[in-house]
């Protein structure tokens, strides 16, 4: 017995793809806040807690600046070469 042929699927639609956000101009430190940092701001440690507008010195990634800090308890900064990052604090 020969199976029915099966009919065949509608072709569906294609949406466009979506267009990018446009990204914000990349914001850096200034060498002035660099050096000011470097020379006052402590070591970074992840058991310090952090408030917004806080600089350190971390071993890594240079100089970071605190610009938020999420509710998981993540500080996002700012670091030297222009990058962000999420780092832990109040960590013990």
């Amino acid at each position: 017995m020969e199976k029915p042929a099966a009919s065949p699927k509608p072709a569906r639609k294609k949406r466009p793809p979506k267009a990018a956000a446009p990204r914000p101009t990349p914001v850096k430190l200034t060498e002035e806040e660099i050096a000011s940092a470097k020379a006052t701001a402590a070591p970074w440690e992840r058991t310090h807690r952090y408030a917004k507008s806080d600089y350190f010195v971390h071993a890594k990634f240079g100089v970071g600046y605190v610009t938020d800090i999420t509710e998981q308890g993540y500080i996002v900064c700012l670091f030297e070469d222009g990058d962000t990052r999420k780092l832990i604090h109040a960590q013990t």
